[in-house]
């Protein structure tokens, strides 16, 4: 076995003594790893060996060299510590590990992290427990998170009656009265601008949407190199923060993640 990078994040997922169920099928579905195949054996063992001396973990770490290896690599060890949903003592000696070898921000990892383990526990959840409404006005997109039992307290509604709401609040920054409507998985459930939105729509390219949504859209147009529609995701995401701190108002966190990983693949 010599790929360092499947090495690192096989290192991951066992660093707290054993490789649970969420993290074996994370690393068969992304990234084609049976942990049972008997070629992994010999590197398992060593690292069982291994698992409390830092030289050997710090040695594997200085094995990733090139920047978008060690990119591609924070990507998956982030979301492979979240789907366990526990932040294991281990793991976070790994991860300040990657942090002084790297010299890359702890903050920055952990806040990752964070997001991951919130985006898996949101889609977890059934579609109706919470709706994110967002301002459709250009120069406020404003976002509200409103519950469930607090528009229908005694009943399931459907996803028609939920965006019959869309111009029933008021936006607390500019007093419009039209909302885009999410529901708890983030999926599209109404806007303005594009009526009569399918159930099946999950994520559709809404330059007002979501700023996960949006970093969602902006990797496809990577993958495209649709540079044009790359710009102007990074400064639709350039001005909700720019915004938010004009009104003394700290930026959100999933704004300034897509912001920085749009700069990053721009100027690459």
């Amino acid at each position: 076995m010599d790929n360092n990078i499947d090495k690192i994040l096989i290192s991951v997922a066992a660093i707290d003594g054993i490789i649970h169920p969420n993290e074996k099928k994370y690393l068969l579905k992304e990234l084609s790893i049976d942990i049972d195949d008997s070629k992994y054996a010999f590197f398992l063992k060593e690292l069982y060996d291994n698992i409390n001396n830092n030289k050997f973990l710090s040695s594997l770490i200085k094995d990733i060299n090139k920047k978008y290896e060690r990119e591609e690599c924070i990507n998956h060890l982030t979301k492979l510590i979240a789907v366990d949903n526990i932040f294991h003592e281990k793991e976070n000696e790994f991860i300040v590990l990657i942090s002084n070898e790297w010299n890359v921000s702890l903050e920055f990892l952990l806040r990752k992290i964070i997001l991951e383990q919130r985006e898996i526990i949101e889609k977890s959840k059934v579609w109706y427990e919470y709706f994110y409404f967002i301002c459709d006005d250009d120069s406020c997109n404003q976002e509200m998170i409103i519950e469930k039992k607090d528009i229908f307290p005694d009943k399931i509604p459907t996803k028609i009656e939920v965006s019959n709401k869309y111009n029933q609040y008021c936006c607390s920054d500019c007093s419009n009265n039209s909302f885009m409507i999410y529901d708890s998985s983030r999926r599209l459930l109404f806007s303005p601008h594009v009526n009569n939105v399918s159930e099946s729509a999950n994520k559709p390219f809404n330059i007002k949407g979501l700023a996960r949504d949006l970093l969602d859209n902006a990797k496809n147009f990577k993958d495209q190199n649709d540079i044009e529609n790359l710009n102007k995701i990074y400064d639709e995401l350039e001005y909700r923060i720019n915004k938010r701190l004009k009104k003394g108002k700290k930026p959100t966190y999933p704004s300034l993640l897509a912001r920085d990983k749009i700069k990053m693949w721009l100027n690459k």
